[in-house]
Order: structure tokens, then sequence, then C-alpha cells
């Protein structure tokens, strides 16, 4: 059985920050869960064929937060922390090939 947590590697390399905006919100105006998947996607490389693909939701984040990514590549595994600016994780997405 797989942990619903999900382990955060070391030797994580910080992206460029970015604001949320208002087409990542739904109906409650917070982000929608979608829209970090598609966030932390940005960053894979070009050539990764996901095949598995896990999301640890930790808080939301709303119109004008600013979301630092991280990004974790492993050999077939790539793991994308989307921080907040206190350095705590708005979401946590594993990308594996």
């Amino acid at each position: 059985k797989i942990s619903r947590k999900i382990k955060i590697p070391e030797g994580g390399v910080a992206r460029e920050a970015f604001k949320v905006c208002r087409h990542h919100l739904d109906t409650n105006h917070h982000v929608n869960n979608c829209q970090y998947i598609r966030m932390a996607a940005d960053f894979l490389p070009e050539d990764f064929a996901v095949h598995q693909l896990r999301v640890e939701y930790k808080r939301q984040a709303v119109l004008g937060n600013v979301i630092i990514p991280e990004v974790y590549m492993e050999a077939n595994k790539a793991t994308v922390v989307l921080n907040a600016e206190d350095q705590e994780p708005y979401a946590v997405v594993e990308f594996t090939k």
C-alpha cells in the first residue's frame, strides 16, 4: 500500500516564484486542485512521460498569494513542492515515469 504522505527528497532546486491569478481559482476563490497539478507539471522535462501521479494537498492558496516552486528530480520520479512565502507547502505533487 502506498502512503498518503509524499516523502520530499533531498536536493531540491528553487524555481521562479509566481502569483496566484484569477484563472487559477475555483468558485470558492481558492486555487482549484487541478491547477496545482498544472503548475507542478510546468516544471517537468519535456520528455517526462507520466505513468503515475500523486498529490498531497496541504492548504489553500488564494488570489495574490505567491507560490515558490521547488523541484526534486530522481531517476524515475519528479517531485514538485509548491511552497508559500513562509516555506510551508500548499501542495506536493509527485510524478512517476
